[in-house]
């Protein structure tokens, strides 16, 4: 036999040898009388060893101490719970459980209690559920009732935004055709604020938890991973309205985005508001476009259209209306005083005011701010043409289709879902050419272009008013929900 070493190990032993136990001696050391750990006292000494390893070798890296305390959150969160109103289903007769329930153990091999206790553990495993006085659900196929739909939006009115319309738009929409609907978001609203369907704003943890279970289907707007783990807790089926592509410039939101794409794998329905958008998606995907507001947005009779350009929109780099000001000033020197108005409010005011008035077209651009409802319609009403000069790739632009059904002639440019908005209905320059833009400004305002037939808008309107893009939305819930039944 090897004579004992002690002393802390040396430098290029193995792992196993560096679970010193605080005594000097590492693994399957005969300890220091020579005994060897079958006894009493080498029992005692291993049981001390496992509450107390002793020092970490420098080799090994202490992980922080908000890591452990996160991995713990996530055991805990892992770890399977009884739930109420359910129980094991009976176990034949006479197959020595207690009880004659599948959840004893007397009269059974170690190895029989074994093969129970792993089958216990699958999820699922023999589950029946106990009415406890309760009506159960009804089957959606032949029931009266409407579906129980939870709504989750990152944004919502108050709130101002193409998200926030659509989102309310649907939610509405469903309530009125039958549906139970209740929308989280983290937005928040003030005590007078009153909403048509109920809202759970800022909720917590538990009682959105508690919103999920409640629900036969949960419509998510874009990906949340935060909000997407009560959903796979509770196993709903989960159905994403993607209103934008996943990603961006950066490392963190590129590999942000991967994670959201892959984790639509989990998904029971994807429904995309443009081609554009369907095409970035790993999943099949529906393509529902996002509707306007008919009965706001509509021609009214009797308003004269004298002015030539608008704008609706908020005033930030991405959305170019510093390329629309240049390219009223090259118009200028064809000849053309065109004159524009901007609706809409954000941190490049002031930095178009200025580039405004560098250009000497102070008297000929207007910045009115925001406007909404009626008067958004009748601004819309006085102007011959809306354009949507955005560098960014817009997702859809329901702005477009605003000012389509106000009477407007549109212009936008070719990124993104923008082309799809209008289809035949207006005209398209390159994104971030100025002079591209100019040019089809001057077509149109000279009248150069050709028409639009009015039955034209019309058919590609009514594809896109709220009660049609209401209906397909509905058959994509009602038939998730009926799958899961």
């Amino acid at each position: 036999m090897e004579p004992t070493r002690r002393g802390a190990p040396p430098r290029g032993r193995g792992p196993r040898d560096f679970e010193d136990r605080g005594d000097g001696q590492g693994r399957g050391s005969p300890g220091r009388a020579g005994r060897s750990d079958g006894g009493a006292h080498g029992r005692a000494r291993r049981h001390r060893s496992r509450r107390d390893p002793g020092p970490r070798p420098r080799c090994f890296l202490r992980l922080p101490d908000r890591v452990s305390r996160q991995v713990e959150r996530l055991r805990r969160r892992l770890r399977p719970r009884r739930v109420a109103g359910v129980h094991r289903a009976p176990g034949p007769a006479g197959d020595g459980a207690r009880g004659g329930g599948a959840l004893g153990r007397r009269g059974k091999s170690r190895k029989s209690r074994r093969r129970a206790t792993s089958d216990d553990r699958r999820p699922g495993a023999s589950l029946v559920s106990r009415s406890r006085g309760r009506t159960p659900r009804p089957n959606l196929a032949g029931a009266s009732r409407g579906v129980r739909v939870l709504i989750g939006s990152p944004a919502y009115p108050p709130s101002l935004g193409g998200l926030e319309r659509i989102a309310e738009q649907i939610a509405e929409g469903l309530a009125a055709s039958g549906d139970e609907v209740v929308v989280v978001t983290g937005t928040p609203a003030p005590a007078a604020w009153q909403d048509q369907v109920r809202v759970s704003r800022c909720p917590s943890r538990r009682a959105e938890a508690e919103l999920v279970e409640w629900s036969d289907v949960v419509l998510h707007f874009n990906v949340s991973l935060r909000h997407l783990s009560p959903v796979l807790r509770a196993r709903r089926p989960w159905v994403v309205s993607h209103q934008g592509r996943y990603g961006g410039p950066g490392v963190r939101a590129r590999i942000l985005g991967l994670v959201k794409r892959h984790a639509l794998r989990w998904g029971a329905a994807s429904v995309a508001a443009s081609r554009w958008i369907a095409e970035s998606l790993p999943v099949e995907t529906e393509v529902i476009p996002n509707a306007y507001r008919d009965d706001l947005f509509r021609v009214l009779p009797g308003v004269e259209r004298d002015e030539d350009l608008l704008f609706v929109g908020r005033l930030v780099s991405d959305k170019g209306v510093d390329l629309l000001v240049s390219a009223l000033a090259r118009s200028d020197a064809a000849g053309e005083r065109l004159r524009l108005t901007v609706v809409g409010e954000g941190p490049e005011r002031g930095r178009l005011a200025a580039q405004a008035s560098s250009l000497g077209l102070s008297e000929r651009v207007a910045i009115v701010g925001p406007r909404s409802g009626e008067d958004l319609v009748r601004t819309m009403n006085q102007h011959r043409v809306l354009v949507v000069p955005s560098r960014w790739p817009e997702p859809f632009g329901i702005v477009a289709l605003e000012g389509l059904a106000c009477g407007c002639r549109v212009v936008v440019s070719d990124g993104g879902g923008l082309p799809e908005a209008i289809g035949d209905c207006g005209r398209t320059f390159r994104t971030g050419d100025v002079a591209d833009l100019a040019r089809v400004l001057g077509e149109e305002m000279s009248g150069q272009a050709d028409p639009t037939a009015p039955q034209l808008v019309g058919r590609h309107l009514a594809d896109r008013r709220g009660a049609a893009i209401v209906a397909r939305y509905r058959a994509v819930l009602s038939r998730v929900a009926r799958d899961r039944r």
